[in-house]
């Protein structure tokens, strides 16, 4: 029995790891570069804060990958564009790899950008309520950012570096 426990200690070892500095997973997938830039605004922003980020492109990586950086992350954000009415799938697969039992409460947010309806904010800000993350707020852009919808990333930024002084 002793080799159960020592099992389950190797594998909740790395949850119960703290990260210093406290870390941030922002990823993303972005058609036209629009989303990629809100993403870099937000990431400007939780650096400057004193925290770790990643940045990525999540159609580039696995989605369990992906899925493992947010779990072992402090915060996290997650943006897609809107495309025929809906985030797209990249997106929607690290998902549904994600843990509900690890994000529980974890701060989150999320943005992207679109081009007529922009459905993609809200269906991603209702996944990740229903699997318990605390979701802090969204920042979105019409096609290519203004300087206001680049603010608004800014604030975005600035609610997850907040979250992650509490």
């Amino acid at each position: 029995p002793w080799e159960a426990v020592k099992r389950y200690e190797a594998w909740a070892s790395d949850i119960l790891k703290a990260n210093d500095p406290k870390r941030v997973y922002i990823g993303y997938v972005s058609c036209y570069g629009y989303t990629r830039l809100l993403a870099e605004r937000i990431a400007e922003v939780v650096k400057a804060g004193g925290y770790d980020v990643e940045l990525e492109d999540v159609s580039a990586v696995s989605p369990d990958a992906c899925a493992a950086k947010i779990h072992a992350a402090d915060a996290f954000a997650i943006g897609s564009p809107t495309i025929n009415r809906d985030a797209l799938k990249p997106v929607w697969d690290v998902l549904a790899c994600v843990s509900t039992y690890i994000v529980k409460a974890k701060p989150a947010a999320v943005f992207g950008s679109f081009g007529w309806s922009g459905e993609a904010i809200k269906f991603l800000s209702e996944r990740l309520r229903d699997v318990g993350a605390d979701v802090l707020g969204s920042a979105s852009a019409r096609l290519n950012p203004d300087e206001k919808e680049l603010a608004e990333a800014e604030k975005l930024g600035n609610a997850l570096c907040d979250a992650l002084e509490k």
